[in-house]
């Protein structure tokens, strides 16, 4: 009896992801299962090695596989391997393209002579944040579920009241007396100074 058939009528969760290090062939689901046992991983294992043991006898373990290390693979994510899903390389992709902007613009500010430039830099800063935030989240679930984000509900959003509004002025000057002095905090100072400006035109359109 091959070794899969007789962990599959004596399931180790440890002794399986040895198993699937020698005979599977999904970089991701290796990650997957070096993370550790859960209600996702180890019904995943066992599915895995069921179908590796349908293949049976033809599954061999070459060589190279044997002797490759997989120890790094758990600090791997599954989004950053070369077999990840076209899908995901490209909103990892697209991250790196949002933070080498904000590297760029982040870089300039020290170059920029007038306030009106800085303002200008500091708007194309702070426009990267949301979807930076937005990427890692789709990715993290992959990392997490091995599949991609499913689509949010549309949504009607109602426009904020006044008093959140000014509430929320109110927060954003406050933030900019405080830290208006310390050069460390100047891109975050211009990038508030227009976000207050942005609100107080929608206040004053309410």
């Amino acid at each position: 009896m091959h070794e899969i058939s007789r962990w599959l009528q004596d399931p180790d969760y440890e002794k399986g992801v040895a198993l699937y290090d020698r005979f599977g062939n999904s970089s991701s689901l290796k990650v997957l299962f070096h993370s550790g046992e859960s209600s996702l991983s180890r019904p995943k294992l066992k599915q895995a090695l069921t179908e590796l043991a349908s293949q049976l006898p033809a599954a061999k373990p070459s060589v190279a596989t044997v002797a490759k290390p997989i120890e790094h693979l758990k600090s791997v994510r599954p989004s950053q391997l070369p077999d990840a899903p076209a899908e995901v390389k490209a909103l990892v992709q697209k991250r790196r393209e949002h933070y080498d902007e904000m590297r760029v613009q982040h870089s300039r500010l020290k170059h920029l002579s007038t306030d009106i430039e800085r303002f200008e830099a500091a708007k194309q800063i702070i426009s990267q944040e949301g979807p930076i935030w937005e990427l890692w989240e789709q990715t993290n679930y992959y990392d997490e579920h091995l599949k991609l984000l499913p689509p949010a509900p549309t949504v009607q959003v109602e426009n904020p009241d006044r008093a959140t509004l000014r509430q929320k002025l109110t927060n954003l000057r406050t933030y900019v007396s405080k830290h208006k002095k310390n050069p460390a905090r100047e891109a975050d100072v211009l990038a508030w100074q227009a976000q207050i400006r942005q609100l107080e035109d929608q206040i004053a359109h309410l």
